[in-house]
């Protein structure tokens, strides 16, 4: 009899268990279904959202609850409790990541900066570069353009900071050009002069100095980009051995 009690009393519980199971399950769908099916992964932008502002308008009671640990808990390990020095050490940590080519790991950790910072320019500018990687330059366009609006120099990892983000920004749209019409090839050619030209009067690197000279050369300023390339050159004479370079001065008849 007792053995027999005791069976019972297990069944009975995997019974509850089971109906535990079902339950939960069903108040999960139910979520999901009243809030939208595009959180279920952690492994692409906003959590598979359109923008992150979808994800929070979407995201379950349980999930802000949770995120909001994470924030604070990220904050408080920091000098000062800083949620800029928060975000940026995990954004550095992505960019860390995406180098070594994982990309799930990578945009795990930039979907945990926008949680803390959404605000932070440096997020958009490593999902774009993660985007390039997976060759999506549409996606990419779209993530530099929106990392360039909202830039804010408070972000900037080091002095170089700007001057790093607007070669990369240059780079990637200069990249994604031939994707366009002529008419917006000539007025992307024409910003992405503008802006290396801004930046080439400060700290700037050979290798960005060989885009201002492509896109120079691309609007048909050629006496420009001869300047600019050997401009590179002189800065880095190691420069000769990028790519880039080689292309351009070849067509330049350097």
């Amino acid at each position: 009899m007792k053995k027999r009690r005791w069976i019972l009393i297990i069944v009975a519980g995997l019974i509850i268990l089971a109906a535990v199971f079902v339950i939960g399950t069903r108040v999960y769908v139910r979520n999901l279904t009243a809030t939208g099916t595009c959180l279920d992964t952690d492994t692409k932008p906003f959590y598979d959202c359109n923008s992150y502002a979808e994800y929070v308008s979407k995201r379950t009671p349980d999930m802000k609850i949770a995120d909001d640990k994470f924030v604070s808990d990220a904050i408080s390990k920091t000098n000062n409790s800083n949620p800029i020095e928060a975000s940026n050490s995990i954004v550095s940590l992505a960019a860390q990541y995406l180098s070594d080519h994982d990309y799930s790991t990578s945009m795990k950790r930039l979907n945990e900066a926008l949680l803390i910072d959404p605000n932070n320019y440096s997020i958009y500018w490593i999902m774009a570069t993660w985007y390039g990687k997976l060759n999506d330059s549409q996606k990419a366009d779209q993530l530099f353009d929106q990392a360039m609006s909202i830039y804010d120099s408070k972000y900037d990892f080091n002095k170089d900071g700007r001057s790093v983000f607007v070669c990369d920004f240059a780079l990637g749209k200069l990249m994604n050009i031939d994707s366009k019409s002529l008419p917006q090839q000539q007025v992307e050619l024409t910003n992405i002069v503008k802006i290396l030209t801004d930046v080439s009067n400060g700290r700037i690197s050979s290798a960005c100095l060989t885009t201002l000279a492509d896109a120079q050369y691309r609007i048909g300023d050629k006496q420009a980009a001869k300047q600019t390339i050997l401009s590179a050159k002189s800065l880095t004479p190691s420069i000769v051995e990028y790519k880039p370079w080689q292309r351009l001065s070849a067509e330049l008849g350097i």
